[in-house]
């Protein structure tokens, strides 16, 4: 009996928040009805507890999916409204689209609604803030609109590091913060000499070519990142750039990029060098469904398109590389040259090995152009075994030319 109690009391629970959770997402009663029925019954009381547990994972689910599209919603009318706010602060005109515009180009997204929450959120932080230094500049108080604006750019390869900081040139140049705004990209080797005295010959010429931009340094952290040897070249580069990044009024925007744990660790070996840094933004890597869309974005801007069979393979590939990815994968980098090293040069031989050059064939990506590049470009290219997403042996059964898999 008290087994039989237990099991009723459960019973009643779930039946409850199956109510609620219809209640959440609007469901009509004929809806709701609907879904009882589909488990020959009528009453959701009649409904076997463990049916209304799956169907309650299920509608839980869907509220989850709704409120963090709530949330994303939230975010981009909040992105908009800081930018245009800045726009009508400095007396320039922004309707929907100008702001939507801006907003991918400093995010680095070709699409609005593509801009993920933590780029929204920063480019939301980015605006109010030079928005609020403005105003208090205007009303005679101190701000740090002149002179803090250096950035920490953290993030695998193939997030958009580069991509965006080009368009914080240009964005900060619209500001008047910047005279040119464009990017000079360095690293290491361009910095640091082989000699005594090279590093700062490097350095000056290096600095020169930076004022009035974007100084983007990447891999930064192979300057100095242990505090253990001050006498490597490295570290007189560092000291070159403290230079600029200790002035008020320097007419350069300095950006350190690289790994996330290397760049911390080089903050920490050199005390003081963070605070230099007031904004700092991480990068994450690209969802299987971003690339796909990076993918077919590369295929359709050079007039080619796929077929669904080879938009489905190309979608599973992905899906895989992304499943077997280390930190050293290049998100979209690898697939801008899975599709232009890989795909498009497969496509290539087999329509000059069967001679068919149409215009349409010319033009028509097949799944077995896919077949025959992935293999160089898969992620565990020694890996015997079968990855559960994705079934290799699809791409044996399909025909290929100049190109065989062991």
């Amino acid at each position: 009996m008290a087994e039989n109690k237990t099991m009723d009391d459960i019973h009643k629970g779930v039946l409850k928040k199956f109510h609620t959770l219809c209640s959440v997402l609007g469901l009509t009663e004929d809806e709701k009805r609907a879904i009882v029925e589909s488990y020959g019954v009528e009453s959701s009381r009649d409904m076997d507890t463990h049916d209304l547990i799956n169907v309650c994972a299920s509608l839980s689910e869907q509220a989850n999916k709704r409120s963090g599209d709530a949330e994303l919603d939230k975010l981009r009318k909040r992105a908009m409204a800081s930018i245009g706010s800045y726009l009508q602060s400095v007396g320039k005109a922004g309707n929907a689209s100008v702001i939507k515009g801006i907003a991918c180009r400093a995010t680095g997204y070709e699409s609005f609604n593509k801009i993920p929450r933590e780029r929204l959120r920063n480019l939301i932080a980015t605006f109010n803030l030079t928005r609020f230094n403005s105003i208090r500049k205007q009303r005679g108080l101190k701000s740090l609109s002149a002179s803090s604006h250096h950035m920490i750019f953290t993030g695998n390869p193939g997030t958009g590091k580069t991509t965006v900081a080009k368009m914080i040139g240009a964005i900060y140049r619209s500001m008047g913060i910047l005279s040119k705004g464009d990017v000079i990209v360095t690293e290491r080797s361009r910095m640091v000499g082989r000699y005594i005295g090279e590093t700062e010959q490097n350095m000056n010429i290096l600095l020169q070519q930076a004022r009035g931009n974007v100084l983007f340094v990447d891999e930064a952290y192979t300057l100095c990142d242990t505090d253990q040897d001050r006498k490597d070249f490295g570290y007189h580069a560092l000291e070159s750039l403290l230079t600029v990044l200790s002035q008020k009024e320097p007419d350069m925007i300095i950006i350190f990029a690289g790994y996330k744990n290397e760049i911390e660790r080089m903050l920490k070996a050199n005390q003081g060098l963070s605070g230099r840094f007031p904004y700092h933004f991480h990068f994450d890597d690209y969802t299987a469904d971003e690339l796909l869309h990076i993918a077919k974005g590369v295929i359709s801007r050079d007039e080619y398109f796929l077929t669904e069979e080879a938009e489905e393979l190309l979608a599973e590939t992905i899906a895989e590389s992304v499943s077997m990815k280390d930190e050293d994968f290049s998100n979209a980098r690898w697939v801008t040259q899975y599709v232009e090293n890989g795909i498009i040069p497969a496509m290539a031989n087999r329509l000059i090995a069967n001679e068919d050059l149409s215009t349409e064939s010319c033009q028509t990506i097949t799944a077995e152009d896919i077949a025959t590049a992935y293999p160089n470009f898969r992620i565990d290219r020694t890996a015997s075994v079968r990855s559960e997403r994705l079934d290799i042996n699809r791409l044996k059964e399909l025909p290929r030319v100049g190109f065989r898999i062991a």
